[in-house]
């Protein structure tokens, strides 16, 4: 996300679109190293794709939402917008994904959440 948006604001797409592209750029490999990688799951793609792209679509309104607020209405520059959803998205994102889109994992392996 990083990358794509800054390599969109210095060929000097605005901040809004710039982060969106970026955002974009990253849910699809998201998705596949969480499914595969991260969580390991068993669930059916055609049940974890849309609970991961509801998920990624609430990051993304929160992200844009703030990246507007901080450099459309608060004028500060497109570089610290991007401090705050990095901080507050991707968090927020695992956790949701874990407890609910790639649910199936924690049926098979309870240990990994510090329950036995």
């Amino acid at each position: 996300h990083l990358v794509v948006m800054t390599a969109a604001l210095w060929s000097g797409i605005s901040p809004v679109p710039a982060t969106t592209a970026g955002y974009l750029a990253a849910v699809s490999y998201s998705y596949v190293t969480n499914y595969l990688f991260v969580f390991r799951s068993t669930e059916a793609h055609t049940a974890a794709l849309p609970k991961f792209l509801l998920i990624s679509l609430s990051g993304f309104a929160v992200n844009v939402s703030i990246t507007y607020v901080v450099t459309e209405l608060l004028r500060i520059a497109a570089y610290y917008a991007m401090v705050l959803p990095v901080l507050i998205v991707p968090p927020l994102s695992y956790i949701l994904n874990d407890r609910w889109a790639f649910l199936t994992h924690q049926k098979e392996n309870p240990d990994t959440h510090g329950t036995n």
